[in-house]
């Protein structure tokens, strides 16, 4: 499934996106405007039918990851069912920071058109941040309670501080060098003469 995630994280959203059509122009009678409105209209109707191709076969390529890491933790090995969750966790933030990095098309040069379609992203990245952070926790939770590498709990709990924009709140496993407690150290030493 690695293999599979890694070829996941490479789709990218496409570019050179155009939506913004100037309605305006339509019916305007003067025909410089009427052909840029076509262009427009054609430019916006060509990205549409990109950015759907790429939010279903993005879409489909993590039901597919999510189905493969769930079988992986259905064999019950607790670091592993908490690798499949860090996994699936990748999965989600990995689309979700996708579409919040998305180029902004250059056609937008009003505000309001910036800010929509900002918006409008950053609302189908919600989610997909929800359940990466859902997934972080439960890797987090599994790795703690089947006694994982201290390694592997600290990066779930890591990628949740990412994610919720935290520092250091959901990693509280402690560290121990040895599997017997260390006392502190006694503050002098010296011979007990009595």
């Amino acid at each position: 499934a690695d293999a599979a995630l890694t070829g996941y994280l490479a789709l990218r959203v496409p570019e050179g996106l155009e939506f913004h059509v100037e309605e305006w122009r339509h019916g305007s009678g003067v025909e410089k405007w009427e052909r840029a409105y076509e262009r427009q209209l054609a430019a916006r109707d060509r990205s549409v039918k990109r950015l759907t191709a790429f939010m279903t076969e993005k879409r489909r390529a993590a039901a597919e990851l999510t189905r493969r890491y769930a079988e992986l933790a259905a064999l019950g090995v607790p670091r592993w069912s908490a690798l499949a969750s860090a996994r699936v966790g990748v999965v989600h933030e990995a689309f979700a920071r996708e579409l919040e990095r998305a180029e902004v098309p250059a056609s937008f040069t009003a505000e309001e058109h910036y800010e929509a379609y900002c918006d409008a992203l950053t609302q189908r990245a919600a989610p997909l941040r929800r359940a990466a952070a859902e997934q972080y926790r439960q890797c987090l939770a599994l790795a703690t309670r089947a006694g994982a590498s201290v390694e592997q709990a600290r990066a779930c709990g890591q990628a949740l501080d990412r994610l919720e924009g935290t520092s250091g709140e959901h990693y509280e496993m402690p560290v121990k060098t040895s599997h017997v407690e260390l006392e502190a150290a006694p503050e002098r030493v010296g011979v007990v003469t009595e």
